[in-house]
């Protein structure tokens, strides 16, 4: 079988290449109005409570939901409490006790050590 010569290729290489034309759609009569899009549900923040009961002259707290920046505490019947407003999901945080890292007694406990609270 003989071999085909470069012109006959470079044909088909052309031919191919045309890309054939789609069936012309009419548009849609004006009278049709498209629904509108429904917007997605925005996520709200929870507000959430964290306490600290135990001794202490100064109480802070940071977390995984404050990019690890110190949030005060108020003291409150013998605790400490402060209320941050957080995003669904699951965070890790610990407590500022007197200037030493302490975890959340009774809490989940991550591998790092700090506590776990999940908001819903």
């Amino acid at each position: 079988m003989p071999l085909p010569k470069f012109e006959e290729q470079e044909e088909k290489k052309e031919q191919a290449a045309v890309p054939e034309k789609a069936p012309e759609q009419k548009p849609a009569p004006a009278t049709e109005k498209a629904a509108p899009a429904a917007e997605p549900a925005k996520t709200k923040a929870v507000k959430t409570l964290f306490e600290y009961k135990g001794p202490g002259r100064s109480v802070t707290m940071a977390g995984s939901f404050s990019v690890w920046r110190e949030i005060k505490m108020s003291r409150k019947n013998g605790g400490w409490r402060a209320e941050v407003y957080i995003l669904p999901g699951t965070y890790t945080y610990h407590f500022t006790v007197d200037g030493k890292k302490t975890a959340d007694p009774g809490k989940p406990k991550a591998p790092t050590g700090d506590s776990i609270v999940t908001v819903e």
